[in-house]
């Protein structure tokens, strides 16, 4: 179950930073068609996600045990994915 609670925190993060206004793709690669669009619909469900993962951890491990982990999981999935965007080792094609 904290496997499952991982990857939707993992999943959650990246579809809200994926939208953010700090995350500027390449000119070549945006698709004006597809980003304006579903930014909000992106941002509403991560954060949906975000909260699923969280409830989740809370759940199994108890309200401060589960907050205090699942906040460590997220910044250690940040880090990653703030470390590793730059390179375009995530590719949307």
């Amino acid at each position: 179950m904290l496997v499952i609670a991982c990857s939707l925190l993992m999943v959650g993060f990246y579809l809200m930073y994926s939208t953010s206004g700090k995350n500027q793709p390449k000119k070549a690669t945006i698709e004006k068609t597809k980003t304006p669009k579903n930014r909000w619909v992106l941002n509403s469900f991560g954060l949906y996600l975000l909260c699923i993962g969280y409830g989740i951890f809370m759940n199994e491990l108890g309200i401060g045990s589960g907050f205090f982990t699942a906040s460590i999981t997220l910044m250690t999935f940040s880090c990653l994915l703030l470390i590793l965007a730059p390179l375009n080792l995530f590719k949307t094609k």
